[in-house]
């Protein structure tokens, strides 16, 4: 038995609530606060997730995540330890701000930069065996918040950010569906952008170069939006690199240092850079 055994549990219509989605303000502290000490509470609300997201896989929206996943996305966040009370102060911020406060300092998943996010080192999750990762656990908590807050919104602004929190937890056809209809009807040139990093991740998982033009129109359309956005510029150079084009590659890496010639985006612009101006090996 935990030793929050003595400590009076929440009831069964809240805990519901609380998959739900549906608790506010000084319930949802309260929740949170007694779930972060409560272990027997945490395992109950993970049983819950898990056996709603059976039930409803099936008939889950292809837009957005089913509420399964939200649920999960509660849990996980919350078994990792984190302290997940939203507030006013948050939600008022910028979604793709939060979900970029969110992302672990420590490693970065996707090759490409997306709008706001810092530089961390590159690092591809393996899955399986892998311990659960406490800060993963948190993004993807992140992002199933500002999928709930966006869910039924077609302003470019929610588009984006829903699609931004689709790619960070693996969900790149729907990343792509988001942001491209956001690009449609937006001047902000981080959702070209980032529509850019979504379209380059999923020709690099898939090994389908093919969208690789795609990805490179949209970095185009971002930097005719704003000829310096860093972002853009990175992404395009690592698109032009992947499509082998290599003088193009290094003109665009050597733009991108023009503009950003001090930062750790930019140490790893100057390897491109130099792996780029080595000498073609010749095939055996």
């Amino acid at each position: 038995m935990s030793t929050s055994a003595s400590r009076r549990h929440p009831d069964a219509e809240a805990l519901a609530a609380f998959i739900e989605g549906s608790l506010e303000g000084t319930e949802l502290t309260s929740m949170t606060e007694h779930l972060s000490d409560c272990l027997d509470c945490r395992e109950l609300l993970g049983n819950a997730a898990a056996f709603r997201r059976e039930h409803v896989r099936a008939a889950a929206p292809r837009r957005r995540l089913a509420p399964w996943w939200l649920a999960t996305a509660a849990t996980v966040a919350i078994v990792a330890g984190a302290s997940w009370t939203i507030r006013l102060s948050a939600l008022r911020r910028d979604p793709v701000q939060r979900l970029a406060a969110a992302a672990p300092l420590d490693r970065r998943e996707l090759e490409p930069r997306l709008s706001g996010f810092a530089w961390a080192p590159m690092r591809v999750m393996r899955g399986g065996d892998e311990p659960a990762d406490p800060a993963r656990m948190r993004l993807i908590g992140a992002a199933g918040v500002v999928l709930q807050e966006t869910e039924g919104s077609t302003t470019a602004n929610a588009r984006h950010a829903a699609g931004v929190a689709q790619l960070l937890t693996e969900h790149r056809d729907e990343a792509i569906l988001e942001l491209d209809a956001a690009a449609r009807t937006s001047n902000d040139p981080r959702i070209p952008s980032d529509l850019a990093a979504a379209l380059y991740a999923a020709a690099m998982r898939a090994d389908n170069p093919s969208q690789l033009p795609r990805a490179l129109a949209a970095a185009d359309k971002a930097l005719d939006l704003q000829h310096d956005l860093p972002e853009a510029l990175f992404n395009r150079a690592l698109i032009l690199e992947r499509m082998g084009r290599r003088d193009a590659a290094k003109d665009a890496w050597t733009r991108y240092l023009a503009i950003d010639g001090s930062s750790k985006w930019a140490e790893e612009a100057r390897q491109h850079l130099s792996s780029l101006s080595q000498p073609r090996t010749s095939p055996m």
